[in-house]
């Protein structure tokens, strides 16, 4: 890496870093980490347009996570990351620019956002192993090449062999919060309470399976 005065950023064939080594509160530099994760996300596989940046940047910041998980691996403390970067997204401005738009000002949402929806989708898809299988075929099917955000999800919906066009919608073109109104409603006799909700400003979506303990 060619050593600057900021904090890094992404070249292809050439990432810079600046940030002296500094530790974060999780014992690791997370800028290192982000730049050497654009040797996959940003040099093999690009990006065609700047509206685009998402899948770098996002895919970046994820895998700052994901070497939580890797280092503590019997722990949820990647998850507690994670809910620090989900602080940071502001939903001001779409993730991914429609088509046709031409001047767009820089957002964060690329990078928080945009890491919570590979991380939410690794956790619907049907096996977490089943992602991470599809995220290797993803990388070496377009290494060294380019793709847009239609060609993304258009993969990915057929490699997952089911439909998650919505999922993709919401996550990248939409600003407004799914609300999720849930509640317990009254089974037969004799039988366990049948739970009830109802989701709006959401499309065809694949929900995460909630899990709770006890009751």
């Amino acid at each position: 890496f060619p050593v600057t005065i900021y904090w890094g950023m992404e070249h292809q064939s050439c990432v810079a870093y600046g940030n002296h080594l500094k530790r974060n509160a999780y014992h690791f530099d997370f800028i290192l980490v982000h730049e050497s994760a654009h040797e996959w996300w940003g040099n093999p596989v690009s990006a065609c347009r700047p509206h685009d940046l998402w899948i770098h940047e996002g895919l970046a910041t994820w895998a700052e996570a994901r070497l939580l998980e890797w280092r503590h691996p019997d722990s949820t403390v990647h998850l507690q990351y994670l809910d620090g970067l989900r602080s940071r997204i502001r939903n001001r401005q779409f993730v991914a620019a429609p088509p046709g738009t031409h001047k767009r000002k820089l957002d964060t949402d690329i990078y928080y956002k945009a890491a919570w929806m590979w991380h939410s989708l690794r956790h619907s898809v049907p096996r977490v192993t089943m992602f991470d299988s599809l995220l290797r075929q993803f990388y070496h099917h377009y290494s060294y090449k380019t793709l847009d955000t239609r060609r993304l999800v258009d993969d990915w919906c057929r490699q997952i062999g089911d439909d998650y066009t919505g999922f993709f919608r919401h996550y990248l073109y939409r600003r407004r919060l799914p609300i999720l109104e849930y509640r317990t409603g009254k089974g037969r006799e004799n039988s366990a309470a049948v739970p009830e909700y109802h989701i709006t400003h959401l499309e065809a979506f694949h929900l995460i399976e909630l899990k709770s303990k006890g009751k």
